[in-house]
């Protein structure tokens, strides 16, 4: 009886007639093709480890008499780099392949803030947790219709200059990941407001009002104290 080899491992399947060649790497999962010279009875198994540190996971023979099998790799990191390892029954040498998912959507930033003065409103962020690619940007909103701004990844701060309405204003910002020309994948967004106080001149010319009948009232009690002191002598 002849051993059982691996012919071949990969992420790349082509068809019987070689053909086309299809990459199945997508941004969360993989999928790994299998091909082994003889597979002596349907029970002939074949698994796959990810990173030599997951537990096995079977892969699936398409049929009963079939030497092809797949073995989807799913729930994975996108744009990060992982090893798998190839074991098949009677096969004393594993095989290993490594691929890296493609870029997918970010997740969100974290830890917005806002740091408000008289004359400034300063907004702070941290990076997300996992960037899922290597150049995703930030996308900052603030409501009603005051700011939309793309920010590079390196910017982690951005400084607003009060100057407009009153009221509470919402401050939105996402990290995006740009995939094509006409496609791009943002994060959820992260979110933080602020309250613009209104500031009128009645209150403060009450106050001077207020202030000012205060002074007259003393200046009277105190003239007719002096008037009284005057007179009984």
């Amino acid at each position: 009886m002849t051993a059982t080899t691996i012919d071949y491992f990969s992420a790349i399947y082509s068809d019987e007639e070689n053909t086309t060649d299809t990459i199945y790497v997508y941004d969360t999962f993989i999928i790994l093709w299998i091909k082994v010279s003889d597979r002596p009875s349907p029970e002939y198994s074949c698994q796959v480890r990810i990173n030599d540190t997951d537990k096995w996971h079977p892969a699936d023979f398409l049929n009963d008499s079939t030497t092809i099998a797949i073995a989807p790799m799913m729930n994975l990191d996108p744009y990060t780099f992982y090893v798998f390892t190839l074991n098949c029954d009677g096969v004393v040498e594993n095989l290993k392949r490594e691929y890296r998912t493609k870029i997918g959507r970010p997740s969100p930033p974290q830890n917005l803030t806002v740091e408000k003065n008289l004359t400034s409103v300063l907004l702070t962020w941290s990076p997300p947790l996992k960037p899922a690619g290597p150049d995703y940007y930030y996308r900052l909103t603030v409501y009603p219709k005051l700011l939309n701004a793309n920010l590079s990844q390196t910017v982690l701060s951005y400084e607003m200059t009060i100057g407009y309405q009153p009221g509470i204003h919402l401050v939105y910002i996402e990290a995006c990941n740009e995939i094509s020309s006409n496609e791009t994948l943002c994060s959820r967004f992260t979110r933080a407001s602020f309250t613009i106080e209104t500031t009128t001149t009645t209150s403060q010319s009450t106050t001077t009002r207020s202030r000012s009948t205060a002074l007259s009232y003393s200046l009277f009690v105190f003239l007719f104290s002096l008037s009284y002191l005057y007179t009984s002598k």
